[in-house]
């Protein structure tokens, strides 16, 4: 069996397991315990003191998750995700597998897509005022969401 080398972000099964030093703003882009954990905190205490049922055991519950998924060094917990994944998908599937062939051109062609939202995007950027850039960006978002919409149950097989 020919197996392709799926990688994540950097984790992969080809050896590479050292991640970029942006990875945790790749992933994870924001500092989840220092503001989402205050903010449950809050909301869990205000929700009791109004007499709602459960509220203090479900903030208490959202923030243990919080802090397992984004502890001190998220890159650890996103990481090993992330290198499972790619372990998991390089034992499982073949690339000569028709499931996998599809999802490939399904993601080229999202990619594709997503490149010429970007790309109409920078050109707005340059100049908000002109008119075909305003239709060009709405055009090319609305194909974006239209692709990722009727291609993501593929990828669901």
């Amino acid at each position: 069996m020919i197996q392709k080398n799926y990688e994540i972000i950097g984790a992969s099964t080809n050896g590479i397991t050292e991640l970029p030093e942006d990875y945790n703003t790749i992933v994870s882009p924001y500092d989840a315990p220092a503001s989402v954990t205050t903010t449950i905190e809050i909301t869990g205490t205000i929700l009791s003191d109004l007499g709602v049922s459960g509220a203090s055991s479900v903030s208490l519950l959202l923030n243990k998750l919080l802090n397992i998924l984004w502890p001190n060094n998220a890159n650890t917990v996103w990481g090993t995700f992330a290198k499972e994944t790619a372990d998991l998908l390089n034992e499982v599937l073949s690339v000569d597998d028709p499931v996998v062939i599809e999802a490939n051109i399904n993601l080229e062609g999202l990619k594709s897509t997503l490149d010429l939202y970007l790309e109409a995007l920078k050109e707005w950027k340059n100049d908000p005022q002109n008119p075909a850039s305003q239709e060009r960006v709405r055009t090319r978002f609305r194909n974006v969401d239209d692709d990722f919409t009727h291609d993501m149950p593929s990828f669901a097989r």
